[in-house]
C-alpha cells in the first residue's frame, strides 16, 4: 500500500511541477512542496521497511528531486516576474 502511494505521489508531484511552471500561482507551488514532502515521506519509508539498497534509492531521490525542484524554480521565476495590478 505504502509502495503504490509513493508511486503515485511521485509521478502526481512531477506532472503537477510541470503544471505549476505553465502556470505558477503561489497556491500551487504550496501543493507542490506537499506532493514533494509526501513523496520523500513515502520514499523513506519504503527503502527502510524494505532494506532497499540505500545508494540506488538516494541516486533515484536526488534525480526525483532535480527534476521537481528545477520545474519549481523556475514557475517561482516566473511567478516572480508577473506584474501585479492595482
Amino acid at each position: 500500500m505504502i509502495l503504490t502511494l509513493h508511486i503515485v505521489s511521485a509521478i502526481t508531484s512531477i506532472v503537477y511541477a510541470f503544471y505549476v511552471y505553465i502556470d505558477p500561482s503561489v497556491k500551487r507551488l504550496k501543493i507542490s512542496y506537499s506532493l514533494i514532502t509526501l513523496t520523500l515521506l513515502t520514499g523513506a519509508t519504503v527503502a527502510l521497511s524494505s532494506h532497499a539498497a540505500l545508494t540506488t534509492t538516494c541516486i533515484t531521490g536526488v534525480a526525483y528531486l532535480s527534476v521537481v525542484l528545477s520545474g519549481i524554480l523556475l514557475a517561482r521565476r516566473k511567478l516572480i516576474k508577473v506584474p501585479i495590478h492595482k
